[in-house]
């Protein structure tokens, strides 16, 4: 056998001599030959649709967490910080409705309004808003062009759905 040389079991486990490297072949692997057709989103680490739930739960989380912080550190009386932060919780909840129902209409909403912010951060310069919405672009746009194409829904989840290896599962949705 070569120096490097795997070997298979009928289950799909195989194993790399003298490297120690241990792992399952997945069907749903698209490096395997698999059959997805669906996008890996965030680094390889799950599908747009779970993607989009994620950037918008820490959307939201993050908005939250500098309202509260902003108002405790500087004890401010205003709510401009609020309602500065109310778009961005209202297109993260329209994301996640759209994700979650497989509606076109809500995921697009949510891309086109986070591309609005996008572009307002860029005449302003405003760098870390830029970085900020290209985050929150990316899986929505992505999950919102596989509904469009009839990749991802709610028929071919099961077939699309992924999660790395090693993450904890997500809870039934």
């Amino acid at each position: 056998m070569p120096e490097h040389a795997s070997t298979a079991s009928p289950e799909g486990d195989y194993y790399v001599e003298e490297t120690g490297v241990e792992s399952t072949v997945n069907d749903n692997d698209v490096t395997n030959g698999g059959t997805r057709k669906s996008h890996t989103c965030c680094g390889k680490l799950m599908d747009t649709r779970k993607g989009v739930l994620v950037v918008n739960f820490l959307n939201i989380f993050a908005i939250l967490f500098s309202v509260i912080f902003k108002g405790i550190v500087f004890h401010e009386r205003s709510f401009g910080g609020f309602f500065a932060g109310l778009l961005g919780i209202l297109l993260s909840l329209i994301g996640s409705y759209g994700a979650l129902k497989f509606d076109i209409r809500a995921s697009g909403l949510a891309t086109i309004g986070f591309g609005l912010c996008f572009l307002m951060d860029l005449i302003g310069l405003n760098l870390v808003g830029i970085i900020i919405a290209i985050v929150l672009i990316y899986p929505h746009a992505f999950f919102t062009w596989e509904m469009y194409k009839g990749v991802m829904t709610k028929e071919t989840y099961k077939k699309e759905e992924y999660l790395m290896p090693g993450l904890p599962e997500f809870p039934e949705i």
